[in-house]
């Protein structure tokens, strides 16, 4: 299903039922996050989660893959948004063209704006891109430190 073409580009479904499907999704995410990339299980676990109870969006050329969205139903309907962006994430080549904002505004959309991510602090360029998309820190997330 294509949700939105721009240009030559196109956001659509991806159909990650299948493993080899899974495998690449998983493989392209952790290229494009660079630094960011989170261990292969969390990866496929969001991956998994979206394919059964959110969805997964890609940005295509027709030929290349040029970004992906993960987004991941949350057990709430008034406690907290309804979704939860698990993943967005462009590959080099695509970065600074528009991709990453064509890709938020498609998830804004399918959401109904009802969804929240978590961003690294350390993660300075992720932060800026949201705020210029106008979204706004709403809290700070705490987790305990690993035992020694």
């Amino acid at each position: 299903m294509i949700y939105k073409k721009i240009d030559d580009i196109k956001v659509q479904k991806v159909d990650a039922n299948n493993d080899g499907e899974k495998s690449n999704l998983i493989n392209d995410l952790q290229n494009y996050m660079d630094d960011f990339a989170d261990p292969l299980q969390e990866v496929g676990e969001a991956v998994n989660s979206a394919s059964k109870t959110g969805f997964i969006i890609e940005a295509t050329n027709g030929k290349n893959r040029l970004g992906l969205a993960v987004v991941t139903r949350s057990p709430f309907d008034h406690f907290q948004p309804k979704y939860h962006l698990a993943y967005i994430a462009t590959s080099p080549q695509a970065r600074g063209k528009g991709i990453g904002r064509i890709l938020l505004e498609t998830v804004m959309e399918l959401t109904d704006n009802s969804v929240a991510l978590h961003v690294g602090i350390a993660n300075k360029n992720a932060i800026s891109f949201y705020k210029n998309m106008g979204w706004k820190s709403s809290y700070l997330r705490m987790v305990p430190e690993p035992a020694a």
